[in-house]
């Protein structure tokens, strides 16, 4: 019979007044369906841009209007109505209106609890309002397989399954905002196969929202779902749904999250998404998360790294959200963050083995954690403990450090994770062989501005752009030359990181300049300790022979 009473109604309107035919043709197709005009305006490229329209569909996804409501705007054709009749328990419905093709049900501001049973006895309903009423449970109103319209806002209703709008197809909006509900079950929106443009769930109490209900596969278009006003700080994948690379996730619509509480943006792996680049064919989806407590630090990293994946989300005109925490970044806008990724940081508590008076932090951009002790070690010693991470960048400069050894054999349980350190301006003297070994993984070492005299050759092992010295008048010595062939030639970036010049008679010199002659070593210097360090070889055997046959006899 519905069926029935919109093929006679299409009958009616087979002309094309104000409406495309062509887009109206292009609808029906998208959603198997034959009811709907598609408003001339949306043909109009000047009409699209001024609403935001991506293209003619999208436009016709949001204004289209129903037959009924067409044929009552050319024809002055009524849509009947009922009376809401209360016999005990039960609820009647009474015809108003006769010889009419569609009903509405319009009962607002009242104690209704449940929708009405009796609306499966009228099966061309295409309009409900039942708003601000008590109704909880909404789970019968499946049987109206034309309804077009469910406006449900200011009631009971706390929770939505799945199926609960299983098989209307032609159901275009839904309204339960300011209800109660604290959940909408996975998959609600995901596999959904209909016509379903419109849903408001604003103003309720939700905390989560699954993935799954984000992104639909069986329908290519909507144009609003609004989750706004609710508590919402946390998207879930508790089944670990898996987007994969060949699904179609359509053309989307735009998701309204405004005012809730999320603060953290999304573990994207975590919520199907294992290769960021799936989340490139949702470039048409429009998610709005302005006005939420966005805490703009080394979790929103993965996000603004992506440059192409943060721009299908950044890049439109209302989606410009801003940082609330820390103070620094309040009001900045995130996408601006893509040009400044080393600001993206976490800091580390004391709980979590930050010494004392020390600012550490997690750097994603940089792949290191920071622990600035700058000035702050008054014990004068290295921090027995650090963050349990990995690539630590350290910095203990200005801290009047005297003994590299006994600072490093104390602290073997985090020298093998330094990538950086930083020692400036502190108090040793001396770079042993035992300090070079523990620094053997790090990647830049600062020791500028300490009162080095001696340092071991065992540093040649390391890359002389991973250290910096800075300039150092030493009393050099033969065994000084080594530096020769290790310091970076002129024409590296990293020359000036370590400069040493010897004491001459002439004043200091730079030991790439300073000759053998100069330090007193002669062209067999080497052949000379050779000989000297055989000659005592040979006296220690000699004296071993001698003392043993003396015990002989």
């Amino acid at each position: 019979m519905s069926e029935l009473c919109i093929a006679l109604l299409m009958v009616v309107l087979c002309y094309n007044g104000s409406f495309s035919e062509i887009l109206d043709e292009k609808l029906g197709m998208l959603f198997n369906r034959s009811d709907l005009r598609c408003p001339k305006e949306c043909e109009t490229q000047d009409f699209l841009n001024k609403m935001r329209f991506e293209d003619s569909i999208e436009c016709c996804t949001c204004a289209a209007e129903s037959l009924w409501v067409v044929e009552g705007k050319q024809n002055g054709t009524k849509v009947g109505h009922f009376d809401v009749l209360f016999v005990k328990n039960y609820i009647e419905l009474k015809v108003k209106d006769h010889d009419v093709n569609f009903y509405n049900l319009i009962y607002t501001y009242g104690n209704i609890t449940d929708i009405p049973s009796s609306v499966c006895n009228f099966s061309t309903i295409v309009y409900i309002d039942l708003s601000f009423n008590e109704i909880k449970d909404i789970r019968n109103i499946a049987c109206l397989s034309i309804l077009d319209t469910l406006l449900l806002a200011g009631n009971k209703i706390q929770s939505l399954i799945a199926d609960v709008f299983h098989g209307m197809k032609h159901l275009r909006r839904v309204d339960v905002s300011f209800n109660q509900i604290t959940k909408l079950e996975p998959t609600f929106f995901l596999y959904m196969e209909g016509s379903m443009f419109h849903f408001d769930l604003s103003h309720n109490n939700m905390s989560e929202i699954d993935v799954t209900n984000m992104v639909r596969l069986r329908q290519k278009y909507f144009c609003v779902v609004n989750f706004s006003h609710n508590v919402l700080n946390e998207i879930t994948n508790p089944s670990n749904f898996l987007f994969q690379r060949e699904q179609d996730f359509g053309h989307g619509g735009y998701l309204d999250f405004t005012y809730n509480n999320f603060s953290h943006f999304f573990n994207f792996e975590k919520i199907g998404f294992h290769d960021l680049q799936l989340f490139g064919k949702m470039q048409f989806y429009s998610f709005d998360f302005q006005h939420n407590n966005w805490i703009c630090d080394c979790k929103f990293y993965p996000f603004v790294s992506q440059a192409t994946l943060s721009s299908y989300i950044l890049h439109a005109s209302h989606v410009n959200f801003k940082c609330n925490r820390p103070p620094q970044f309040k009001n900045k806008i995130i996408k601006n963050f893509r040009h400044y990724p080393d600001l993206l940081i976490c800091n580390i508590s004391m709980s979590a083995r930050c010494p004392h008076k020390c600012h550490c932090f997690y750097q994603p951009s940089r792949n290191q954690t920071v622990v600035n002790c700058r000035a702050k070690l008054s014990s004068k010693r290295f921090p027995l403990v650090l963050p349990e991470y990995q690539n630590l960048a350290l910095d203990f400069s200005k801290n009047l450090i005297s003994d590299l050894d006994n600072q490093f054999e104390r602290t073997k349980n985090y020298t093998f994770r330094i990538k950086e350190i930083n020692l400036e301006g502190n108090n040793f003297h001396s770079i042993s062989e035992f300090a070079v070994s523990q620094l053997k993984r790090t990647t830049m070492i600062n020791m500028k501005h300490n009162p080095i005299t001696s340092i071991d050759r065992s540093l040649r092992n390391l890359r002389p752009c991973n250290v910096q010295l800075g300039r150092l008048d030493l009393v050099c010595t033969c065994n000084d030359l080594w530096f020769q062939s290790w310091l970076p030639s002129p024409t590296m970036p990293c020359y000036n990181n370590t400069r040493i010049f010897c004491k001459t008679e002439t004043g200091y010199k730079s030991i790439t300049k300073v000759t053998k002659s100069e330090l007193g070593c002669t062209e067999d210097y080497h052949l000379e300790w050779f000989n000297v360090c055989y000659g005592i070889f040979i006296s220690l055997v000699c004296d071993i022979r001698i003392y043993g046959l003396q015990f002989l006899y």
